[in-house]
């Protein structure tokens, strides 16, 4: 199943493509049989107002020096402020003209007070060159089951790494700008099948802690080798705190223009030696996407 956001979707009709499900654009056509919606969290934020995961041995990330080329420009450095008054640093990308996808612990913090009062983003950062600007969140969704099950924000960990995995079944969310960026700049979101994850050569490009200059991007290819489930992607490609929220993208065929979204980057494992994203499937593209049009 295939997502992409260039333009202002209400109403969206499946059709088989290639073995999976692609979604064409339709106006004023429902919808016949959704999935399960979960119940969400939504924060109204006021426009006027990262995680440490595992570098493995070689460390294989390279800076992207040209962040104004795409896919670059559509990933961002996030900067979030809790009501405790902590701040920390993750990673977005634009999936359409005004919302970012990211991952929820970049949205809520149990220990730091609950949702973010502060979200800013600003895509294609380079250091301190802000080549498209800086926009602040007016709204931010997560699911309500990840507040609910409130696990251990990875930004408070020494490392940034967590034990248990499966307690992030829920970490992903969206940030809604307080006005548009660009028309052009996005990426697309992409249901992908096991087979399909399997031969797929992946990209996490965002914005880790411990590179200098600060705040600029960087990226790592690799495979999902520590495997695959239902819910969770594993692999051994490189990241460091800052990074949560990353697209983790790949190469899809008949799906122009070819690299999509099919994870969001949340952390590393301790449990697994291994750094994992939550799998994007049907059910939380359409839990997107009723966030995208509320």
């Amino acid at each position: 199943m295939f997502l992409n956001f260039g333009l202002t979707i209400l109403f969206l009709k499946p059709t088989t493509l290639s073995g999976c499900i692609k979604l064409r654009h339709m106006q004023n056509e429902k919808i016949e049989k959704r999935p399960t919606k979960l119940k969400s969290i939504q924060v109204d934020l006021d426009p006027s107002l990262g995680t440490s995961d595992i570098v493995f041995p070689p460390d294989t990330r390279t800076r992207v020096d040209d962040t104004t080329a795409w896919p670059y420009n559509t990933i961002g450095l996030v900067q979030m402020r809790f009501p405790n008054g902590k701040r920390f640093l993750g990673t977005g990308t634009l999936i359409n003209e005004n919302h970012v996808l990211t991952c929820a612990h970049n949205l809520y913090s149990a220990e730091d007070g609950g949702s973010a009062v502060e979200v800013v983003f600003s895509p294609g950062r380079n250091g301190e060159e802000t080549p498209y600007g800086t926009y602040y969140a007016k709204t931010i969704y997560y699911p309500e089951l990840y507040s609910r099950l409130a696990p251990q924000n990875p930004n408070e960990n020494p490392g940034g790494v967590v034990e248990d995995y499966s307690h992030y079944l829920y970490d992903y969310g969206l940030i809604r700008l307080n006005k548009i960026v660009d028309r052009d700049m996005h990426f697309g979101l992409f249901a992908a099948t096991d087979e399909q994850l399997r031969a797929m050569d992946v990209n996490i490009t965002g914005y880790p802690g411990d590179k200098r200059p600060r705040k600029t991007m960087w990226q790592a290819n690799g495979t999902f080798d520590n495997g695959i489930s239902d819910d969770f992607l594993f692999y051994t490609i490189d990241t460091y705190k800052g990074e949560s929220g990353s697209a983790v993208n790949g190469f899809v065929p008949d799906t122009p223009p070819y690299r999509q979204i099919v994870g969001i980057h949340v952390a590393g494992s301790v449990r697994k030696q291994t750094n994992f994203a939550v799998r994007l499937t049907l059910d939380k593209m359409y839990q997107i996407l009723e966030w995208m049009t509320q």
